[in-house]
């Protein structure tokens, strides 16, 4: 059996673009005071104007920060950020039996920086090392993640640079969770994924239904956002829409082919689906011109992109997208065409993140 140690531990999803400082600080300041903090309390102290409701726009706090201007208000800093690289796997596993979780600042390949919280882990059989991780852009991780990914390859583009050491302001001691019973969801959704893989998602279809389906997904490399090189894609596995037994949405994206599909995460944060689903609808709505179009999933992190893609199979320049986060360069709900969307990219690729003392994450 693997060893597991998970900490209690709820992850407040970035709304505004920029906010990751704001929703992993007040993340980790309730795992040592449960329902104290919200991300545009913390916000509104470190930018010390009114940023309440989260979802104004524009919002005047919607901008990257330091993790420490956040901690400074939530007094959840145990020692300065020790930068540089990652941590090892037992010094996380020190802090995590010690009832404490861990901030880190991930790299992404354009240079901008991302925070996220590892809340526990896990030793396989084969000693193989997961760690439990908690990201404002997309929850929490479900499965673990394993711990060379989020050291050198976090969501296929980050690398683990910065590490902050926690800790809480009184006698309250978080507990640990009971043994996580995924395989009951897992084994659902690989059930979904067989009823699913027969058929492909074709558009225009009015008869879709946005709560089931299955959904290719694509990686959009960032280098080759670069000026006059070609784009390049890297499959990723699927993404699976759904609905358990008692009627819960999620999401889940798996890699690899029936039978031997590996789950790469499994999302339940509402607010996420959502979103997921909203965007669906929203595509549903669109009039696009005659043909089939297969619905597949873009992806860029570095960038924080995430679209939903018509992919006209024999004339790619006829493809469209929909952004499915909230991103200031796009019109929200709006549909791109394939030259319009791809040149907003590179241009944003192509912008200079100046080199900041401490890190800043948006």
């Amino acid at each position: 059996m693997p060893t597991i140690k998970q900490l209690v531990f709820s992850q407040f999803i970035q709304i505004p673009t920029n906010w990751c400082w704001a929703a992993t600080s007040a993340s980790i300041a309730n795992v040592y005071a449960p329902g104290t903090t919200t991300p545009c309390g913390v916000a509104s102290k470190v930018c010390n104007t009114e940023c309440c409701p989260e979802t104004m726009n524009p919002n005047p706090c919607d901008c990257p920060k330091p993790l420490e201007d956040a901690f400074a208000q939530t007094g959840n800093l145990a020692q300065p950020a020790q930068c540089g690289g990652s941590a090892t796997f037992p010094a996380i596993q020190n802090e995590i039996d010690n009832h404490r979780v861990v901030a880190v600042a991930i790299q992404w390949a354009n240079k901008s920086y991302h925070f996220i919280t590892i809340y526990g882990y896990q030793i396989n059989d084969d000693q193989s090392l997961q760690l439990f991780v908690g990201d404002p852009q997309t929850g929490k991780s479900d499965p673990p993640v394993p711990y060379n990914n989020v050291v050198r390859n976090y969501r296929q583009e980050g690398t683990w640079c910065c590490t902050y050491l926690t800790q809480g302001n009184g006698n309250y001691v978080p507990p640990f969770v009971a043994q996580p019973a995924e395989l009951v969801l897992q084994n659902l959704v690989s059930s979904r994924l067989q009823t699913l893989s027969s058929t492909k998602v074709l558009f225009p279809n009015p008869e879709i239904d946005t709560t089931n389906l299955l959904i290719p997904l694509y990686l959009l490399s960032f280098s080759s956002l670069k000026k006059n090189c070609r784009i390049k894609l890297k499959p990723l596995g699927n993404r699976v829409v759904g609905t358990d037994d008692s009627g819960t949405h999620f999401i889940a994206d798996v890699d690899g082919a029936l039978p031997t599909h590996s789950f790469n995460a499994i999302i339940r944060e509402q607010s996420i689906i959502e979103k997921h689903h909203r965007s669906l609808r929203q595509l549903k709505q669109k009039q696009v011109a005659n043909g089939e179009y297969r619905i597949q999933i873009l992806s860029q992190p570095s960038l924080n992109i995430e679209a939903l893609w018509l992919h006209y199979s024999t004339n790619v320049v006829r493809d469209k997208f929909l952004l499915m986060r909230k991103n200031w360069n796009f019109k929200e709900g709006k549909l791109y065409s394939r030259k319009t969307f791809i040149s907003i990219l590179r241009k944003m690729a192509a912008q200079e993140v100046p080199v900041t003392n401490p890190v800043v994450g948006g």
